[in-house]
């Protein structure tokens, strides 16, 4: 029991530190690309939160691993972990994925011609707020779908470890809007199944950016490096 406990305090305290990261963000309006373009966020505190970020979900993943919490080949790209449904499940979800965020990002660019500030990302700023962004989302799936699911797996089995998984999901997601939040329970329900088939954390990083990265580069496309102007700081 003193180990378990061992293991749970580092990584609760991980995802403590993680929203209150998130926490600030939000009271500054820097939650993401979409505050920063709208001219209520600067982008240098939103690279701030992704590298903090980072930093923070790196530290219980790496502690999780050493501790012997989870077994570190769930991060691997294992052939043998892959059966042909999971596989098959997997590549079904990316292009639907990929069409439902599309299909979300033309409501809300026209939402944000409104609100545009005018101020943009050069192509060397948003190769690098992308950069970053991919890094920040494969150390965020590594500790929700890796280290939280699979540690909680071990301890109190799969369906259990789902619904536990879901709730920190959700109030990570918690300065988000409503819509966001109600979107976090299937979204994070299908990771976390196409993780647990799979044996692996891949399928929720590249479902994962897909969503993330088909949003955020039609913004980009659309308005950042269309523009003169710099963005704040």
């Amino acid at each position: 029991m003193v180990s378990i406990l061992n293991i749970v305090s580092p990584v609760f305290g991980c995802f403590v530190l993680f929203f209150i990261a998130e926490a600030i963000a939000a009271k500054s309006k820097s939650k993401n690309l979409m505050d920063v373009l709208s001219g209520s966020g600067m982008m240098n505190f939103l690279l701030f939160k992704y590298i903090l970020g980072i930093f923070i979900l790196s530290l219980g993943v790496a502690f999780g691993i050493l501790s012997g919490a989870i077994n570190p080949s769930i991060f691997l790209l294992n052939r043998s972990h892959f059966n042909v449904v999971g596989l098959v499940a997997w590549i079904i979800v990316l292009p639907i994925t990929a069409f439902i965020s599309f299909k979300s990002v033309k409501k809300d660019l026209a939402n944000l011609q409104t609100s545009f500030s005018g101020k943009c990302l050069n192509k060397v700023e948003a190769n690098r707020v992308l950069t970053i962004r991919i890094a920040f989302l494969i150390v965020y799936e590594c500790f929700f779908r890796g280290l939280l699911l699979f540690f909680a797996i071990s301890l109190l089995g799969i369906f259990t470890a789902v619904i536990i998984n879901v709730m920190f999901y959700m109030l990570i997601h918690y300065f988000s809007n409503k819509k966001e939040i109600l979107g976090t329970i299937p979204f994070g329900i299908m990771l976390c199944v196409l993780s647990i088939i799979n044996e692996s954390v891949w399928p929720a990083i590249t479902i994962h950016l897909t969503l993330a990265l088909t949003y955020e580069i039609s913004i980009i496309k659309s308005f950042a490096i269309n523009h003169k102007n710099k963005l704040p700081r």
